[in-house]
């Protein structure tokens, strides 16, 4: 016979499991925006590219791709790196001590 405790441990493991199944879900969806964002960004340069720069008209391009193309990419390296601060900060903490991140 299965204790009460061993019953709330299997309970309280399925749901980090349905949590983490959850976040994942979540990431590979902000990823997969992120990318198509950028994508669309890397676009608007190509056609600027080939059809507007001989004559250097429609320049409003230039700045919005280059935002478009850069900013998903920057947003995912200052996420990573925070993440990577956090779990190291989280990690060398004592018992009982308080993180001020």
């Amino acid at each position: 016979m299965e204790s009460v405790d061993s019953v709330h441990k299997e309970e309280r493991d399925v749901g980090a499991i349905d949590q983490q199944k959850q976040f994942a879900k979540a990431s590979s969806i902000a990823c997969l925006w992120s990318f198509l964002i950028s994508v669309t960004g890397g676009l608007l340069l190509v056609l600027w590219e080939l059809k507007f720069h001989p004559t250097s008209c429609q320049l409003w391009m230039v700045p919005v791709g280059l935002i478009l193309f850069i900013t998903p990419a920057m947003c995912w390296v200052a996420i990573i790196v925070s993440g990577f601060h956090y779990s190291t900060e989280a990690t060398n903490l004592k018992p009982g001590s308080v993180c001020c991140l």
